[in-house]
């Protein structure tokens, strides 16, 4: 196969030409093997000729962006690497060798030509702001400067694995309610759809009085048929609204707030949003991160405007010489127990460690609070479903037994 690239050569010079290799990777190596630096390579077309790559291998294309999965996967094998004596440069190598998905290696390639050029790798990284974040830069520009990156990536590594966790934790317990209240929508459309009208039929043949129960089902039977195209369209139109209008960054942010105020809803979102903003100071603390820094980057991951202005509250303090664990006392966001461990651990200079015991506290409290939600929330749906179910039987067949009486 024929990839064009474009390369630096021994004597500085720029050059883009083609050559043949089976794989773009192959072709990189070949090119390193002659001395050059490689700026980018793709594939080319037969007979095409040569023009400028991007910046590293443009195998990307049409490709799905890397997920929080692959952003797992890279850290762990970062800091199996960094801790067992490899380079950065050969670790980013043996890292994009293992990569199978096409934008995870164009990434990883990206990283490497900047680091091979002389960058520092938090300068790379801050070049892919879609994939890394700033929590994400700052910590592995802290451990380039104190020469702690292999410690730096363990922190990551232990840090995106938590909020894979979390994300499967909140993933399955949404699942099954959602298959319940799906089958409430697939069980009443058939009922309303399909079972009312042949029912609707038998009751004018038998010229039956029907109680109002029937006569509001058969009318609403009887709208979504004759309606069920402008109802679809309207529907369609109503979900994109929501999401358009979520996207919206006011919207959002009142939308949290009412969130927040909902019985059991509101706490347990506070739980795991002050679990996820504890986790990170955690890791950026033990990377010997600043703690104005660390908290002016938690801000992004809290995505949340009431734990913004918290943090925010948090840095006033920070710069006038207080505590964030009295100033966290202050905020109904944050549980007593919490805000004085941390505010202990702050006086003792244990900062770091006494943020870690409670944000690994969090978690796993979040994980049971989130458990005994689901289970509470089960035979929530079923009641319903059975109720409405239910309902539905009862009008229908209440007529049949008025006649069966009277006859």
């Amino acid at each position: 196969m024929q990839f064009g690239y474009e390369a630096m050569t021994k004597d500085g010079q720029r050059v883009a030409d083609t050559l043949e290799a089976a794989t773009s990777a192959e072709a990189a190596d070949q090119l390193r093997g002659r001395g050059m630096v490689v700026f980018g390579i793709r594939p080319q077309q037969a007979g095409a000729t040569s023009t400028p790559a991007r910046r590293g291998w443009d195998v990307s294309i049409g490709s799905s962006t890397p997920s929080t999965r692959d952003l797992v996967l890279f850290t762990r094998q970062m800091k199996m690497l960094l801790e067992s004596g490899a380079m950065l440069v050969p670790a980013l190598e043996a890292v994009g060798k293992q990569a199978r998905k096409p934008a995870l290696l164009s990434v990883i390639a990206a990283l490497r030509d900047h680091v091979e050029q002389g960058g520092t790798l938090s300068e790379a990284l801050r070049e892919q702001p879609a994939f890394f974040k700033p929590v994400f830069c700052s910590m592995v520009a802290a451990g380039e400067s104190t020469g702690t990156l292999p410690q730096v990536f363990n922190q990551l590594s232990e840090l995106t694995l938590q909020q894979e966790r979390t994300k499967k934790l909140i993933i399955g317990a949404l699942t099954y309610p959602t298959i319940l209240c799906s089958m409430l929508v697939v069980v009443m459309g058939v009922l309303l759809g399909f079972v009312l009208p042949r029912f609707a039929e038998l009751f004018s043949t038998l010229h039956a009085t029907l109680p109002a129960s029937t006569r509001v089902l058969l009318d609403l039977s009887k709208t979504l048929r004759e309606n069920g195209v402008f109802l679809g369209a309207g529907l369609v139109a109503s979900v994109a609204s929501g999401v358009i209008l979520f996207r919206m960054p006011v919207v959002r942010a009142r939308l949290s707030a009412m969130l927040l105020r909902i019985p059991m809803i509101g706490p347990i979102k506070a739980r795991l949003t002050l679990g996820r903003v504890l986790r990170i100071w955690s890791a950026m603390l033990r990377c010997h991160v600043s703690l104005l820094e660390t908290l002016s980057q938690s801000k992004s991951v809290a995505g949340d405007s009431s734990f913004e202005r918290l943090i925010a509250d948090l840095e006033e303090s920070i710069s006038s010489g207080g505590l964030i664990g009295r100033t966290m006392a202050q905020s109904r966001l944050v549980e007593p127990v919490v805000a004085a461990a941390v505010e202990t651990g702050e006086e003792n200079g244990r900062l770091a460690e006494s943020v870690a015991f409670v944000s690994d506290w969090i978690d796993e409290d979040n994980a049971q609070l989130v458990a005994s939600a689901t289970r509470l929330a089960e035979p929530v749906i079923l009641a319903v479903l059975g109720s409405l179910v239910g309902l539905v039987a009862m009008s229908l067949f209440l007529p049949l037994f008025d006649l069966a009486s009277a006859t």
